[in-house]
């Protein structure tokens, strides 16, 4: 058995293809409704859940004043969603309405675990930490794109939160760094966790960018939260998020047959961004996503990559308390860098080309 049989019968196993009933092999999917249709279904379902938790809370209103009886209702709504989840295929109304359902008893649940860990008018860091581990458990539970991919974005986000209350939130950035470069190296092997790899590897990297670009300190879900940041932090952060920068080329270095000449100007690139890297807030996130989208052929994270890597050099720029004709300098300077390490690759890779045909002739 060959490769190409071999991948044929590891995707079939993994659900990705089927064989039909005259032998031959196609996807795994039938024709799809119009995204319209969707919509419609997607759009009734959310409705017709919300209605439902509202007439539900209507009738019922005076017993979620207890907190025991607002979990238990939300713990009740969960495993609801959880079967509805679970045994519904192709129906986007009862999909949509499930993960509707979902979210509002998670909700549900956050709000009446906030009443035992609120200390002073103010949350402790374990409720942040317990939600995290909830969503960490909901991810595993209900295999669904979507439901995943916000367990994953509501897990970076409730684990930056807590780490951030007591003043470790500079070591969530390079963990959900490592977490989510990791999943998109590896997500093709093997076929079979294509799936929950891309969820995961979707909700962490959102949740990343949140925390780099959004910057939640400024929203109101970390309000009355005080954090001591040492000195050396910044040095620390960028330092970690160099080493794994390295480790995610060393990899893709590995899978490919790169020329040395190419790999030392590769590497000198690397050591060139980390000083940058320490006053351009993100750069190193960006290029990696960057490298990755474009290596794995994810336009989406290739696009990520991009528009992270011109929000970092604009910051950068806006902040950057000097002259214009002194940014002016820099952006040229920048620029023609760029070209010159361009047209460098460009020969190195000419001149490696050449030498192959020469070498089959």
């Amino acid at each position: 058995m060959d490769e190409k049989d071999t991948l044929r019968r590891r995707l079939m196993e993994a659900g990705i293809l089927r064989r039909t009933a005259s032998g031959n092999v196609e996807a795994e999917s039938d024709m799809p409704l119009p995204w319209y249709v969707r919509a419609m279904h997607a759009f009734f379902g959310w409705l017709a859940s919300i209605f439902v938790v509202l007439m539900f809370g209507a009738m019922f209103h005076r017993l979620f004043d207890t907190p025991i009886v607002l979990l238990a209702v939300g713990v009740v709504l969960l495993f609801g969603a959880y079967f509805m989840l679970k045994n519904v295929s192709d129906s986007d109304f009862m999909l949509h309405g499930a993960l509707a359902l979902s979210f509002a008893a998670q909700a549900m649940i956050g709000f009446a675990l906030a009443h035992f860990f609120e200390v002073s008018y103010r949350l402790s860091p374990l409720w942040w930490f317990v939600m995290a581990a909830m969503e960490a458990a909901l991810f595993f539970l209900i295999r669904q794109a979507l439901h995943r991919f916000v367990s994953a974005f509501l897990f970076g986000l409730f684990l930056y939160a807590g780490a951030w209350h007591i003043g470790a939130g500079m070591l969530v950035v390079p963990l959900l760094f490592a977490a989510s470069s990791a999943l998109w190296l590896s997500e093709l092997r093997p076929p079979e966790g294509i799936f929950w790899k891309q969820s995961a590897g979707n909700g962490l990297t959102a949740a990343l960018l949140w925390i780099l670009f959004i910057q939640p300190e400024s929203f109101w879900w970390l309000y009355g939260m005080h954090s001591s940041q040492h000195p050396l932090s910044p040095l620390i952060l960028t330092l970690l998020n160099a080493g794994i920068f390295a480790g995610v080329l060393y990899t893709l270095m590995h899978r490919r047959d790169m020329r040395i000449s190419l790999k030392i100007m590769a590497w000198g690139g690397a050591l060139a961004i980390v000083p940058l890297a320490y006053w351009m807030h993100g750069l190193i996130i960006a290029l990696t996503l960057l490298i990755v989208g474009f290596a794995r052929g994810n336009l989406v994270l290739t696009g990520l990559g991009i528009a992270s890597l011109l929000w970092s050099v604009g910051r950068f720029y806006y902040m950057l308390h000097t002259t214009l004709l002194v940014k002016s300098m820099l952006l040229i300077g920048s620029g023609m860098t760029l070209l010159l390490l361009y047209v460098a690759i460009r020969r190195l890779s000419g001149d490696n080309g050449k030498k192959g045909e020469m070498r089959a002739r």
